[in-house]
């Protein structure tokens, strides 16, 4: 019976030999399991530091973009206000140019307009020397032809003049 017991006790003291064993292994996975979780909690509160720099990254970039957007929209608006102010001084320019433009031409029309008055006054005085040669006195030629009496009393002048020399031979 002794040798039972001895195999008995032999076969108890193996289990808890294995038992002590596999708690030590156990013990040893779960350290390990540890370290390979804190691991991989310092894994990803790595990978989330550097997303969280990227995210800071990507928000600077978009500030300094839509800075430099900003910025183009002035310069834009301020060549378009560049650009209005010289159209209005070119249409302004032009209208300058047109109105002097109209003065030269109203300088020159009245000079034609002399010369047709020029003209027309020599038809009036045609026409006062044969009114004069039909016996109407300078008065009434004057109101007729709407010129001046005294003008109308020197065309009649010099009608009698040339023809006094026509009839007295030298």
């Amino acid at each position: 019976m002794e040798s039972l017991w001895l195999a008995i006790k032999t076969i108890v003291d193996i289990l808890i030999f294995l038992v002590v064993l596999l708690y030590v292994f156990e013990r040893k996975s779960r350290k390990n399991e540890a370290k390979n979780q804190e691991q991989k909690v310092k894994a990803l509160k790595e990978l989330i530091k550097s997303l969280d720099q990227l995210i800071m990254e990507a928000e600077r970039s978009s500030i300094n973009i839509s800075d430099k957007a900003v910025q183009s929209q002035k310069n834009i608006q301020e060549l378009v206000e560049k650009m209005e102010k010289k159209r209005e001084e070119l249409q302004a320019a032009g209208e300058k140019a047109e109105s002097v433009l109209e003065s030269i031409k109203k300088q020159l029309e009245p000079s034609s307009n002399k010369t047709r008055q020029l003209k027309s006054n020599k038809d009036k005085y045609f026409e006062a020397s044969q009114l004069a040669k039909t016996g109407l006195n300078a008065e009434e030629i004057s109101n007729q032809l709407k010129l001046p009496k005294g003008e109308v009393e020197l065309i009649i002048d010099l009608q009698l003049q040339k023809s006094e020399k026509k009839i007295t031979p030298q």
